[in-house]
């Protein structure tokens, strides 16, 4: 066998080796500003500059947070984890706190499974993380995490809000 045969058989061996998909975590992300309320009412909401979903309004703001499955296989074992950064600047007596469900639907039957995360105590402007392991899946099903982010708070001349800063997924090949 001359050098330019053992070049040629290198090379195909080195394509075929890297045609062949990695097992491994397809993680994602996306700004608070992908995900859609569920209001009809513009004024609900607004989209700050760094990409973040605030509410806008002095009453509940809910979510739909949709995720992007590239993993149809009937092997696919869903979201490895999940992640949700939320601003909770309301610390109102009786208020609701952030809170997010990561989902997994299927499309004949419903609620393949639920994950619940809700935030600590508010009055914070920063970013605080809710996090997600383990959901399952269907093999022709979809994900989504759908939130519900508490009003605004007036203390003094300031206004409060609460707000979906970002989240993260990784779905398991």
């Amino acid at each position: 066998m001359n050098a330019k045969q053992l070049m040629i058989g290198l090379g195909f061996s080195m394509m075929a080796a890297a045609s062949v998909p990695a097992l491994a975590n397809d993680a994602k992300t996306l700004p608070g500003a992908a995900c859609q309320p569920k209001s009809s009412s513009p004024t609900a909401f607004y989209v700050s500059n760094n990409g973040g979903l605030y509410n806008d309004s002095a009453q509940e703001l809910s979510v739909i947070c949709p995720i992007v499955r590239d993993v149809m296989a009937s092997q696919a074992s869903g979201i490895d984890n999940g992640q949700v950064w939320v601003i909770d600047n309301n610390n109102t007596a009786g208020d609701p706190k952030v809170s997010c469900v990561l989902e997994s639907r299927a499309t004949n039957t419903g609620v393949v499974e639920q994950l619940t995360t809700t935030s600590v105590a508010g009055a914070s402007p920063n970013a605080q993380r809710l996090s997600y392991t383990d959901l399952g899946s269907s093999e022709d099903g979809y994900y989504y995490f759908r939130c519900t982010i508490p009003g605004t708070q007036t203390v003094g001349t300031t206004v409060n809000r609460s707000a979906i800063v970002m989240y993260r997924w990784s779905e398991t090949d």
